[in-house]
């Protein structure tokens, strides 16, 4: 579940390990050592088609969802059947039980006080 070096998704996907296996692939929140706007976070690419997608924000975890719970009943554009793990999520968020962790950033929104924060994926 490391990505400190880069690697293909698909790579770590199906080996024994209890988390993986729980969550039937990658489904899971990473601390960001960056959280700020100026440099990326997340990078996902392609070699192949040359696609690359930078992901900046604010926030201090992320959220790495790669489609386990797909099945080809999802059909999108073209009719395309989208099946177990042919998409994958970059969600930015509070890390999941916070609130309860006074150490962990609070995702709390006071009245009157209005709550910000900034995600930006870019495509090169």
């Amino acid at each position: 579940m490391d990505f400190t070096t880069p690697k293909a998704l698909f790579k770590d996907t199906d080996v024994d390990y209890d988390q993986l296996n729980w969550a039937g692939g990658f489904d899971h929140n990473y601390c960001l050592n960056n959280h700020t706007l100026d440099k990326p976070c997340c990078t996902l690419e392609d070699p192949e088609s040359g696609r690359k997608m930078e992901v900046y924000t604010d926030l201090p975890g992320m959220q790495l969802y790669a489609g386990n719970y797909l099945d080809s009943s999802y059909i999108g554009k073209g009719d395309f059947a989208y099946d177990k793990r042919y998409g994958v999520c970059f969600e930015s968020q509070y890390f999941p039980n916070a609130l309860n962790i006074p150490s962990f950033e609070q995702p709390i929104a006071k009245a009157g006080v209005k709550a910000h924060s900034t995600t930006i994926y870019k495509f090169i």
